[in-house]
């Protein structure tokens, strides 16, 4: 059942999500920039929300459970469709547990397409003129002994394997590749209180992610108003 619904979840049924609010969005008058969090249940979840010195809007565009493949199809709408200043995404971990149920070339097709969709959306946007800040993949925290009979260790290298890999997306001058480990972890371990369970942040997790990425994203907001 684990299994299926993980695979399930590679179906596109999210495109429209956000269709009104970015018909608004879209139809009124921009008077300040605009910043997109784009993603899975880490940016749908976001809160507290970022803490900028400027008068930047935020639009958060997560959905909890996404792959990257659902992801791709709405990119256009919920991101570049909205001519945003600055877009930080977090996605990928849905597609990587998935891949570490499985094995060989099933396996390693689920970890290519997740690298392919995220440099991508990096270059895209970054095509467009949008700052990207693409963060690494947050790995999983322990799971609880229950969740072991569906659960692989093999997860943790997975996620290490693509955030080496997506790396180099940084290589364009609009794309910068944070490392989200260092707002949240120490010594290879989890600080405490920042996660609420295997896949999930806390809200002391936002806390760090806000601290570590609102200096940067105020940096680009004033370079892109010069």
């Amino acid at each position: 059942m684990y299994i299926s619904a993980k695979v399930f979840a590679t179906r596109p049924d999210n495109v429209d999500r956000y269709a009104d609010l970015n018909a608004s969005l879209a139809s009124g008058p921009r008077t300040s920039p605009l910043v997109v969090l784009f993603g899975d249940s880490r940016i749908a979840f976001w809160s507290p929300g970022l803490d900028l010195r400027s008068s930047a809007r935020i639009a958060n565009r997560g959905i909890e459970g996404e792959t990257t493949e659902q992801m791709s199809l709405r990119f256009e709408n919920d991101v570049l469709a909205l001519r945003p200043n600055v877009v930080v995404i977090q996605a990928g971990i849905n597609d990587l547990v998935g891949a570490s149920l499985v094995r060989g070339d099933v396996r390693n097709a689920i970890v290519e397409r997740c690298v392919a969709n995220l440099t991508g959306f990096a270059q895209r946007a970054a095509g467009r003129g949008i700052d990207v800040v693409l963060l690494t993949i947050i790995p999983p925290a322990r799971p609880p002994l229950y969740r072991w009979l569906v659960w692989d260790s093999a997860i943790w290298d997975i996620v290490d394997s693509v955030n080496d890999r997506i790396a180099s997306a940084a290589s364009d001058g609009h794309v910068s590749v944070v490392d989200s480990r260092a707002a949240l972890m120490s010594n290879g371990s989890w600080n405490p209180g920042v996660t609420r369970d295997t896949l999930h942040l806390a809200a002391a997790g936002y806390v760090r992610l806000n601290e570590m990425l609102a200096p940067k994203i105020d940096d680009l907001l004033a370079h892109a108003v010069q």
